[in-house]
């Protein structure tokens, strides 16, 4: 059973990530400061400390708490039902995502905290590729089709970043369905 937040620590969290996403829109990560997070967030720093060690700590949090709604957002019904259309609605959150937070990603982008960034994904992307995939072939993960899977999942970061490169050229609903037909998974794969 999974145990559920004190109702002022989710408000602490939820100030805290606001204030945070607000302050990535407005400078990069290595100009905010715990004492500004705090300020905006409306919280005492001895709160933050008491739950993270430093911005950085709280940075791979604030990027689990995105990564935990990008998750929501698909079920594992929809896998189980249609793996391609959950493929799909996959990349689209992931489009989605980006354009509502241009800033955000553009000053990441811009950041000492982009390689960091880049590893959060592709630890997402080959979590829910390894679900979609298992779900079509019902195989095994062996390192071979890890490594696949890693393959694929860099592939789709890379062309996000090409896709914020070049909005006009293919929409995403285009590079969606084109992508999700290029890593179709072949009818044997190597063992």
């Amino acid at each position: 059973m999974e145990k559920k937040l004190d109702l002022r620590i989710q408000k602490t969290y939820q100030a805290l990530h606001n204030a945070f996403t607000i302050l990535l829109e407005e400078k990069n990560f290595e100009e905010i400061t715990v004492n500004e997070l705090c300020d905006a967030a409306m919280i005492r720093r001895t709160t933050f400390y008491k739950h993270f060690a430093d911005k950085y700590e709280y940075f791979q949090f604030y990027l689990t708490g995105i990564s935990e709604t990008f998750k929501s957002r698909t079920t594992a019904d929809a896998l189980a039902a249609d793996p391609l259309a959950y493929s799909i609605n996959m990349l689209h959150e992931m489009f989605q995502f980006v354009k509502s937070h241009k800033k955000l990603v553009d000053g990441l982008r811009n950041s000492n905290m982009m390689s960091f960034l880049y590893q959060s994904l592709q630890d997402l992307i080959v979590s829910e590729l390894g679900n979609v995939f298992s779900t079509l072939q019902s195989y095994p993960l062996t390192p071979k089709n890890e490594l696949m899977i890693s393959f694929y999942a860099g592939g789709l970061i890379n062309v996000v970043y090409w896709w914020m490169n070049h909005p006009d050229d293919l929409n995403e609903e285009e590079i969606s369905e084109f992508l999700v037909k290029s890593i179709a998974p072949p009818t044997s794969l190597p063992s």
